[in-house]
């Protein structure tokens, strides 16, 4: 069970990350798939509204297939699916269906809440719960900070290769003349 409940762990860690992600890779969004301001904020709005209307049928899941199975499903069609498909997306409209699969995953969070208490009674629960919502916390940060990092890196990078083809090119009229 230790393993279960870390990878749901993960699973809401990568939640609070797809809620933050959009601010960061702003930038990098607009030049590549022309995403502005508008476009991300509708984006990030059909998250939330496909977070929010998943908990009514996860609900009902939890409740009839129970956590683990409902888990594995929204993982494996959110975690995956929603990863691939922004890993994919050249259009604003692909970005957006990314964003609302990963809402949809996001939602899992629910069935981290159910196994504790399962599986906890009283001040233990108690300290279960509190645990998780610290931990997500935290998970927002690092998630947010490294990527940050990954994008002030991958700008270094791109500032250093047009550096270097600028120099190729200065030297390469210089023979030429």
């Amino acid at each position: 069970m230790k393993a279960g409940m870390f990878f749901l762990v993960t699973a809401y860690v990568l939640s609070q990350f797809y809620r933050a992600f959009l601010a960061v890779l702003s930038p990098v969004l607009e030049a590549e798939i022309g995403a502005g301001p508008e476009d991300l904020a509708i984006a990030s709005g059909l998250w939330f509204v496909s977070f929010a209307a998943m908990q009514i049928p996860i609900g009902w899941a939890l409740d009839s297939i129970g956590p683990r199975r409902t888990a594995c499903g929204l993982l494996a069609l959110g975690g995956g699916g929603g990863a691939v498909v922004m890993a994919l997306a050249q259009t604003i409209w692909v970005l957006i269906l990314a964003r609302v699969v990963a809402g949809i995953t996001s939602a899992t969070y629910t069935t981290i809440y159910a196994m504790v208490a399962d599986i906890y009674d009283g001040p233990e629960r108690s300290a279960k719960f509190g645990l998780i919502a610290a931990g997500f916390g935290i998970g927002l940060l690092l998630a947010t900070a490294t990527l940050a990092l990954g994008v002030f890196l991958a700008r270094a990078l791109v500032k250093d290769t047009r550096s270097r083809r600028g120099r190729r090119s200065h030297n390469s009229r210089q023979r030429h003349l």
